[in-house]
């Protein structure tokens, strides 16, 4: 039950918002999951996680589901994988149509977790929402590759000139959920863990006041 603490706490927190304090900015909101999505991100595996249990197939079958309905953004590491991956996909008897190749460096393939979070206001302007990473605790946020991870929201920002918001609050996006009316569900354990210097009351004020004011940390 404790996960759902983080709920009841945005909501708590959100609510003590004034309607003029929130005027003064333009309010972003992240689209739930279940929402008309147009495109999705996606990364292609660098490597084999566990022996003889390829990721490849399982990445090559969500896009085969994906692509009648969204097109698909996919990064890849370095160019020459591009022609073998257009094979694969061929052989799947995927429309490489709707497949756009991203070159961007990165070590790991969770896009959910170290990707962007795409936010959207009332007038159709867009940005990009960008939380630190520290590879799941395995690594420091300071590590090269959790850098080289945390810097793939931010490239794909640049790519579509889109601004940011930044925070140094930890949170991956595989440990959450968000409602269509902008009620954010954390999993308190992982938050806790990522960031052991907060409070979950200062959790989750930069996941919930902070974040629909757009004023995060820097």
């Amino acid at each position: 039950m404790k996960w759902f603490i983080g709920v009841f706490l945005s909501i708590i927190f959100f609510s003590c918002v004034k309607n003029k304090e929130v005027s003064k900015v333009d309010y972003f909101r992240q689209s739930a999951e279940y929402e008309l999505t147009k495109s999705i991100w996606m990364q292609w595996p660098n490597y084999t996680h566990k022996f003889n249990s390829p990721v490849e197939p399982l990445i090559i079958s969500m896009i085969k589901e994906i692509t009648p309905f969204a097109s698909v953004q996919l990064m890849i590491a370095r160019k020459d994988l591009e022609q073998e991956i257009r094979e694969k996909f061929r052989t799947a008897k995927i429309d490489t149509n709707k497949i756009t190749f991203q070159l961007i460096d990165y070590s790991e393939f969770w896009t959910r977790d170290m990707g962007p979070r795409f936010t959207i206001n009332n007038k159709g302007e867009k940005k990009i929402v960008d939380f630190g990473f520290n590879t799941w605790s395995y690594l420091d946020e300071k590590d090269s590759l959790s850098v080289l991870d945390e810097k793939v929201d931010e490239k794909i920002a640049k790519r579509l000139k889109l601004s940011v918001l930044s925070s140094d609050l930890i949170v991956e996006g595989g440990d959450n959920e968000i409602s269509r009316e902008g009620i954010l569900m954390l999993t308190e354990s992982v938050q806790k863990k990522r960031n052991p210097h907060l409070s979950l009351k200062e959790i989750t004020y930069f996941t919930s006041i902070k974040a629909s004011l757009g004023i995060l940390n820097k």
